[in-house]
């Protein structure tokens, strides 16, 4: 069965401009409806390692792995799975500080 697929040597410059520009078009399109979401939050070096070690050894994007800790997080929250360790903060933007477990601060 022959191959009826067009090569790009057969088409024109100007179409492969134009299909090009096309492809950049759907691309600026797909990112403007899914834009991505980003947050940033101080973190101990320690749990910042030990995301970066499972990613590696599991070869995942490292945003992925916290996404996910953080769902697992939320889920166990709402369930009444988890008690928040509080302390008073010295700060004008929030009451408290959420203490880490030993070994983890």
């Amino acid at each position: 069965m022959p191959n009826d697929r067009i090569r790009p040597e057969d088409v024109s410059g100007e179409t492969q401009t134009a299909l090009a520009e096309t492809k950049r078009q759907r691309q600026a399109q797909a990112k403007r409806a899914h834009p991505r979401q980003k947050q940033t939050y101080d973190l101990p070096a320690r749990v910042i390692a030990g995301i970066k070690e499972i990613a590696d050894s599991e070869r995942v994007s490292q945003s992925d792995l916290a996404a996910l800790a953080l769902v697992r997080f939320l889920e166990a929250y709402h369930a009444g799975e988890i008690e928040l360790d509080k302390k008073a903060a010295r700060s004008v933007r929030f009451d408290y500080r959420v203490l880490l477990p030993r070994g983890w601060r």
